[in-house]
């Protein structure tokens, strides 16, 4: 059949219908990739901006688990937040996520985040693909340095002089509320030395003397004078004073009102054994003496990186009471090289010797800047106040400073 043939040979030479459909489709998987190029590439600048905003939220959620005791619950609200805010993005509008959890390990300050992010696609909708998924985690530990502080109080006779009793108490209250402030889970802890002539230990005072004293003790003697030995392994001194104070030491608490309701009874009477105050501060910050405190007051050890050790030694005059081994101030410049040597910042506050010349407030001044830690800058952390605003600058700078060094550690 000739005419069938001639038309098979019309059609196969009329070529320009095939190459018009072959560019038409051609045409659309250039758009089609060009358009998956494009949603992939939106998918990959979300990927980018979520894992940044997972990062923030994790380290946010880890912060206020540790600072501010924040529930579980919160902490979820608290990353949602997060997320729907950065999700919210014009690059990222339409972005959602699914299959957020969240764990927490409280004991190590550790928040790890996993979460299913989901941006909308264009073009590859037409593929039936609606969105592009994808999976992403973030993990942080958030570590602070918890403060020991044991503040070393004088409560002798000359306190009772010209209202200062109750300026120091107004002072060591404000340092308190700094480290302990009301309305936050407490994580520092301070211990409370106060001295005159000796230190009132009850209820401790049987157990560290020997059986020899029931109430205030003195100073150690022997090898473990200016150390802070298990308190088993040599007993403090006791003896007849004439003026036991009736305030009794404090173990580290966490209890802020408690701290300062005790601190606001303190009365005044007797004389300077600034050494005997000084060394008791040291055994209630000293893991060495842990067995003897109660299990929440047991100090964390020398070199853990998570405890700040501190002591704060506040007086108004020249030591002027001891009772073996030497003189009190003589007494106290040893403790104090131990104390250092161990790691402890040691801060010294002088309350109004400045205003007198007397060979005494001269030499205690010099011994509490000689006793002061080294403040990095070429400076001592001895701090002389002059009156009961000074004072009280002098407690909320060291309280201050201590915050400070926790969170920067």
């Amino acid at each position: 059949m000739p005419w069938l043939r001639s038309r098979l040979s019309d059609f196969g030479a009329n070529r320009s219908g095939s190459i018009a459909m072959m560019f038409v489709l051609s045409l659309l998987i250039m758009v089609f990739v060009v358009g998956i190029a494009i949603d992939m590439g939106r998918a990959q600048r979300a990927s980018a901006d979520v894992v940044g905003a997972i990062d923030s939220a994790t380290l946010a959620a880890a912060k206020a688990m540790v600072e501010d005791g924040m529930s579980d619950s919160d902490i979820t609200t608290l990353v949602g937040h997060f997320l729907t805010a950065e999700l919210g993005l014009d690059q990222l509008r339409g972005a959602t996520y699914s299959n957020l959890s969240i764990a927490n390990n409280r004991n190590d300050g550790t928040v790890q985040i996993d979460v299913d992010i989901h941006v909308p696609t264009t073009f590859t909708r037409i593929a039936a693909k609606d969105t592009i998924d994808f999976h992403k985690f973030s993990r942080t530990t958030y570590k602070i340095k918890n403060v020991e502080l044991a503040m070393v109080l004088d409560t002798t006779g000359s306190m009772g002089q010209f209202n200062k009793i109750s300026e120091m108490k107004a002072a060591a209250g404000q340092a308190v509320d700094i480290l302990l402030p009301a309305g936050r889970p407490p994580v520092n802890r301070i211990a409370l030395a106060p001295f005159s002539a000796s230190v009132n230990a009850t209820p401790f005072s049987g157990a560290v003397s020997g059986g020899l004293s029931s109430d205030c003790v003195v100073e150690r003697q022997g090898a473990d004078a200016y150390t802070d030995a298990a308190a088993g392994a040599s007993p403090v001194g006791a003896t007849t004073v004439n003026a036991c104070p009736a305030q009794t030491i404090v173990p580290l608490s966490r209890d802020g009102g408690a701290l300062r309701r005790t601190i606001n009874a303190y009365v005044e009477g007797g004389g300077t054994a600034g050494h005997i105050g000084l060394a008791w501060g040291w055994y209630l910050i000293s893991p060495n003496w842990s067995a003897l405190w109660p299990g929440a007051s047991q100090p964390k050890p020398y070199g853990d990186p998570a405890a700040i050790k501190a002591i704060l030694l506040m007086t108004d005059g020249m030591f002027n009471t001891a009772y073996f081994n030497d003189t009190s101030p003589v007494q106290a410049a040893a403790l104090c090289d131990a104390i250092k040597a161990q790691g402890i910042m040691l801060f010294t506050v002088g309350f109004e010797l400045a205003l007198n010349t007397s060979p005494d407030d001269v030499n205690a001044r010099n011994l509490l800047s000689a006793c002061a830690s080294d403040d990095g800058v070429g400076g001592k952390e001895f701090y002389d106040a002059s009156n009961g605003s000074d004072l009280s600058d002098a407690f909320k700078k060291i309280a201050g400073k201590l915050s400070a060094l926790r969170l920067s550690n």
